[in-house]
């Protein structure tokens, strides 16, 4: 009869305090710290519980842990928290993020717990989708336990250099709980958008509204203080929340910290714990850095090369590192002197010199045909730092020598003539000449 009593008050208080059963919480220090203002921004580990297309945005194994304690119950060994563990991997060749998840909220008497598994299909520079297949179990001391699917559905596209929009529709499919259905899940949705005005600063803001509950204003911005520690704020209505955080980035490991405010529940802290397999942040541009030994970080670009002969003032500030003015400084030099006839000649641009070129090199191209340096044809093959284990073999490369040669221009970052190659063990001329036909360099 006590753990009866106890049962009924808490779930009272849950649900008189603006929850409902499997509602969305706040899962992840860093979205919370942004004030629930997620939906476009999401690029992360944390993207699942906030618009699944974000997935998307992971390069590399990553996995994270959420805890915070919500509220202290009648009894002192009894308090109702929420933890969750989220996983994803991406498969680069297929352009898919595959995630899994799981959640618990509750305490002894009253527990709800949530499967999710999680895709994100990236749809070229500016397009990601994804969805959530979620099972919901809903456990009650004494009165058994109920279970159901939902499907999540979201989607977040990049309108230019520095802006996205991001929506997702939550239990589409109008779950319901229990053998008669007796227990109707919350539909939702949120559409947002994310803006990157600057160099170290993220700006976000999103309204989220639950069917026959008030409409939500989320915002939040995120500035990074130093190359290891961001700084976070934001604010949510209905209920009015307040939340600041703080991101400690150390290599492949990340502490997420956030404080929220609550006019009825108090204050909440949440904790999370991330680990990425390439210690990497992910830009809006479709490129990411990756630290290295050197003070300047290596841009790897993994998006289609871009035609610096017929691209847009728009299309040319894709790239990395190039904005307004110096795209516009392309346009004018190609009407004022022509097509360029190879990558090169974009260094006698103002402002791209030898350091500029060495970085967007690989992401920019002049299209099929590029004019050597005494003038004669040369067609444009694969980059030597593109070649793909399955062009050396099908060349007639050992596998272990083209795995060799992989890892050497990995580890140099890199190389500009495949004389460079020939430190590499095994590879002698008879393997550079199947490597030029390859490049179709002559």
């Amino acid at each position: 009869m006590k753990k009866l009593f106890i049962m009924i008050v808490i779930i009272l208080l849950v649900n008189i305090k603006g929850y409902s059963a499997f509602e969305a919480r706040e899962s992840g220090a860093r979205p919370a710290a942004l004030g629930g203002a997620y939906v476009a921004g999401a690029d992360d580990i944390y993207a699942p519980e906030y618009n699944p297309a974000g997935l998307g945005g992971v390069r590399d194994f990553s996995a994270v842990i959420n805890y915070y304690p919500l509220l202290t119950s009648l009894e002192s060994e009894d308090s109702i928290s929420f933890m969750n563990f989220s996983v994803a991997y991406p498969i680069r060749s297929l352009h898919y993020v595959f995630g899994f998840s799981f959640d618990t909220f509750g305490f002894d008497l009253y527990k709800e717990t949530t499967f999710r598994f999680t895709h994100s299909l990236v749809l070229g520079r500016v397009l990601r989708f994804g969805y959530n297949i979620k099972y919901m179990k809903l456990k009650i001391s004494d009165y058994g336990n109920a279970g159901t699917f939902g499907i999540d559905v979201g989607a977040i596209g990049r309108v230019s250099r520095n802006l996205k929009i991001g929506a997702i529709g939550y239990n589409i499919n109008a779950p319901k709980l229990g053998d008669s259905g007796v227990i109707e899940l919350s539909q939702a949705g949120s559409i947002g958008v994310f803006y990157h005005p600057t160099r170290g600063l993220d700006i976000s803001a999103e309204l989220y509204k639950v069917v026959d509950l008030p409409l939500q204003i989320r915002a939040g911005s995120e500035f990074r203080f130093s190359k290891y520690v961001y700084l976070r704020g934001g604010v949510q209505s209905n209920p009015t929340k307040f939340s600041i955080g703080l991101g400690i980035n150390w290599s492949m490991f990340h502490f997420d910290y956030a404080f929220v405010t609550h006019n009825e529940l108090g204050n909440e802290h949440i904790f999370s714990f991330v680990f990425e397999l390439t210690p990497k942040r992910v830009d809006i541009y479709g490129a990411k850095v990756r630290p290295r030994k050197s003070a300047q970080p290596e841009i790897i670009y993994t998006g289609p090369k871009i035609n610096i002969n017929t691209a847009s003032l728009d299309e040319l500030t894709e790239i990395p590192r190039v904005g307004p003015k110096a795209a516009q400084r392309i346009i004018d030099y190609r009407k004022k002197h022509g097509p360029f006839k190879s990558i090169e000649d974009i260094k006698k641009v103002k402002g791209f010199g030898p350091k500029t070129f060495a970085k967007i090199k690989y992401m920019i191209t002049v299209g099929g045909e590029e004019k050597g340096k005494e003038g004669a044809e040369v067609k444009q093959g694969i980059d030597v730092n593109d070649l793909q284990m399955k062009d050396m073999v099908g060349a007639g490369i050992k596998p272990i020598t083209a795995l060799r040669i992989l890892q050497y221009i990995k580890k140099q970052g890199g190389i500009s003539s495949f004389e460079e190659l020939k430190k590499v063990e095994g590879v002698d001329d008879k393997v550079i000449e199947k490597l030029k036909k390859i490049t179709g360099e002559k």
